[in-house]
């Protein structure tokens, strides 16, 4: 009798011990499932962190590669730019004292006067010209953009690319700015524009952080525009002190 009551008392404390395994079991089970889950979110996390990075890696890539370019093309243009002058003084020594002090006027439109029959149309330059007068920028963007895709000669591509450049400057678009700047020096790299160009791209770079490209931009400033003004001369200073340009 005392044998089956012992017996008996066995198995239910056996039961009891049982059902409380069971329980820490199914606990640690769900703890685990807990952590599956998580460790999953978090290599989904790292994935996703990992392919962001190799995308931020090639942008920064590109802006490099892009920014040797624009350097590149910018040291091109100085060398031009002082040839440029070097043959304008040599033609200076041979003129009267009027020429040495005259101005060209600024150039405001293109030249419309030949072959007017096939001439483009200058309802988008206009209308650009009003609108950066308006300050209404993005509507001169995008007047000049449509001006220039029409069939134009240098001079007037030149023209639009400066004006276009100007519209996106004030926008505070620096990137499309400095490329438009460049577009236009290639195109006429004598107009009477291209030292408020220059001041304007090299603006243009210091707003962006780019310090070697304004510094590119402004390399012997003074010498490559000798005839300019003085209130952009004082720009020019004042662009060098800000980018820390090596004198």
């Amino acid at each position: 009798m005392i044998s089956s009551t012992a017996h008996a008392q066995s198995r239910k404390e056996l039961s009891a011990q049982n059902q409380k395994l069971t329980i820490e079991l199914r606990a640690v089970q769900t703890d685990l499932a807990a952590k599956n889950i998580a460790l999953a979110d978090m290599l989904t996390r790292l994935d996703f962190l990992e392919n962001s990075l190799r995308t931020i890696t090639g942008d920064i890539e590109l802006l490099q590669f892009t920014d040797q370019t624009i350097q590149t093309e910018m040291r091109s243009l100085a060398h031009l730019l002082t040839q440029s002058q070097q043959q304008n003084n040599i033609g200076r020594r041979t003129t009267t004292t009027t020429s040495l002090t005259a101005s060209p006027p600024p150039t405001l439109a293109p030249n419309t006067q030949s072959n007017t029959s096939s001439a483009p149309s200058l309802d988008a330059f206009n209308a650009g010209r009003n609108s950066l007068r308006e300050n209404n920028y993005p509507v001169a963007i995008q007047s000049f953009t449509q001006y220039l895709t029409q069939d134009l000669s240098s001079e007037e591509k030149g023209i639009g690319n400066f004006l276009l450049g100007e519209g996106y400057f004030f926008n505070k678009s620096y990137t499309q700015a400095i490329q438009a700047y460049l577009n236009y020096m290639r195109l006429i790299p004598k107009d009477t524009n291209m030292a408020r160009a220059t001041l304007r791209l090299a603006a243009s770079a210091h707003a962006l952080n780019n310090s070697p490209l304004a510094c590119s931009a402004l390399v012997d400033f003074e010498a490559r525009y000798p005839h300019t003004t003085p209130d952009l001369l004082a720009q020019a200073r004042l662009q060098i002190s800000k980018n820390q340009c090596a004198s």
